[in-house]
């Protein structure tokens, strides 16, 4: 069963996918993660986060750094 990030009440989680949910459908555009359906909704780690209670929820871009994300293909 495939497993998605999915963003419900603000927060993201691990969840089965379910191809009817918009939520469940994220694409790498450059340096940011945003919703295929909703353009302006990106993936953003809360401002108050630490190392231990990291928290990635969805929100309006606005391109400060805890919403671009940098990634590095293994082989």
């Amino acid at each position: 069963m495939p497993v998605i990030v999915c963003v419900s009440a603000g927060e993201a989680a691990l969840r089965p996918f379910e191809p009817a949910n918009t939520k469940h459908y994220w694409l790498v555009v450059g340096d940011r993660i945003q919703n295929k359906f909703e353009s302006n909704l990106v993936l953003d780690v809360y401002m108050n986060a630490t190392a231990l209670t990291l928290k990635v929820g969805e929100f309006a871009f606005h391109g400060h750094k805890n919403q671009l994300w940098a990634f590095e293909f293994v082989h």
